[in-house]
């Protein structure tokens, strides 16, 4: 007889080895050494899902190739759902909308006539506005539960399930439902305003899934205990020795734009309606320094904390190199006309990122613009560049409300914020906060 297992894609690839170390996977719905992973642990793992018709969409698989959820001993059972409902407070918090969790059991698989996804128990968590009723997603028939022991018994009877659930102990449970193909993702589909999008693989939102992992993500937990006892100017004296050792590597990767990016345009819009030098504060290896400097015209002030990396901006007319910190800049009071902060704050903290926001503003000139992005999510994360090998950069994730009021705090006036996603040095989509703020004439 053969093991199930291997016509499974989620066991397929709970067992998939990166190929640098020579390992291999028959199907690849998500890269272990990357993009829709949010947590693994011996019992779950918890991916972004395809088909995101919003942020926020996650499935969580059991490790165990089981039909359904219900066929887990009580204690994985438990920590699945626990995993489940933490998740969806995260994403509450960083998306503003509630979760339904949907699984449908297949125990019984005998009897099922759908196709609607991969013969392994999984649960939904489905993102929705806070006005949705969750009974939208219940089956006409079914009953209401307030604990997952009828799972078990429904599962341990062979007989197949739907449940819904839009609170721990509140949930829906359908027996040896008829239904169609995704069932649940139509339901989804028409509640966000998306009918007609309701089949992931023709719809799958990759950018919208890979820019969810990046922001639900947990890494290992030491990293994690690492990162949050690791004091600011310890972690900026890392990040900036990663830098220096990696000048040629990010220069490689960042030498133009690419054309999915935004980044290009945004920069055309700054020069088009701002006069004077234009400050580049975290230059990098001068990708847009060199663009504004060069086909804009304009006089540009490279400015960055890593000598290596400042030492890779190619030389133009109208560019002057200085290498300081976005923190401490050795500028005159109101000498430049324009602030181009791109993925710099990223690696300070809010301590650190307030005082950089502050130098902006005392640089510019009245009436002057400024735009800044951040990384969108919550935390500090440490991460490798290059071939990986120490040292690593550190990056702080900020919420659109918290850089908001920061950027009010440095007296700045906010004319507009935009959350869209970016692929990164590595990349990776991640989501940016992108904010355009003035210094009042």
């Amino acid at each position: 007889m053969s093991d199930p297992r291997e016509d499974c894609d989620f066991c397929q690839e709970s067992q998939y080895v990166p190929q640098a170390t020579g390992g291999g996977s028959r199907r690849v719905l998500y890269d272990l050494s990357g993009s829709r992973l949010i947590e693994r642990n011996s019992v779950y793992e918890a991916i972004a899902g395809l088909g995101a018709l919003t942020y926020g969409y996650v499935l969580i698989a059991p490790r165990r190739h089981v039909l359904s959820l219900g066929e887990l001993a009580v204690a994985d059972l438990s920590a699945t759902f626990k995993a489940a409902w933490r998740l969806a407070a995260e994403i509450y918090t960083v998306y503003n909308l509630k979760t339904v969790i949907v699984e449908h059991g297949s125990s019984g698989l005998a009897e099922t006539g759908s196709s609607a996804c991969i013969v392994h128990g999984h649960i939904h968590l489905f993102p929705v506005p806070e006005h949705i009723d969750v009974t939208r997603f219940a089956l006409l028939g079914g009953k209401e539960v307030s604990d997952l022991a009828e799972l078990r018994s429904t599962a341990a009877e062979r007989r197949n399930y739907y449940f819904a659930a839009g609170e721990p102990r509140r949930g829906y449970l359908h027996v040896n439902p008829h239904i169609r193909s995704q069932h649940a993702r139509r339901i989804w589909a028409e509640l966000v305003g998306l009918p007609e999008e309701w089949d992931w693989a023709m719809a799958p939102y990759l950018d919208r899934a890979l820019a969810t992992a990046e922001t639900l993500r947990v890494g290992d937990a030491t990293i994690n205990k690492y990162v949050s006892d690791t004091p600011m100017a310890e972690a900026l004296q890392e990040t900036l020795a990663t830098y220096d050792r990696s000048a040629e590597w990010y220069a490689a990767r960042t030498h133009g734009f690419l054309e999915s990016s935004r980044l290009k345009d945004e920069i055309d819009c700054l020069v088009k309606h701002s006069s004077g030098v234009i400050l580049d504060a975290g230059c990098g290896t001068g990708r847009d320094s060199t663009y504004m400097a060069g086909p804009l015209k304009r006089r540009v002030i490279a400015l960055d904390a890593s000598g290596p990396m400042l030492a890779k901006v190619a030389d133009a007319q109208r560019l002057e190199r200085v290498l300081a910190s976005v923190c401490d800049i050795p500028l005159s009071d109101e000498s430049v006309g324009a602030v181009w902060c791109s993925a710099v704050l990223v690696h300070l903290d809010a301590v650190y990122a307030r005082q950089a926001l502050r130098e902006f503003w005392r640089v510019l000139a009245p009436g002057g613009l400024a735009r800044i992005s951040v990384k969108e999510g919550r935390g500090h994360t440490r991460e490798p560049i290059g071939d990986g090998l120490a040292p690593a950069r550190h990056f702080y994730y900020y919420g659109e409300e918290q850089v908001c009021a920061m950027v009010r705090d440095a007296g700045f006036c906010l004319h507009s914020v935009d959350v869209d996603p970016e692929v990164n040095s590595v990349g990776r989509i991640q989501r940016w906060i992108k904010i355009v703020a003035s210094k009042a004439a």
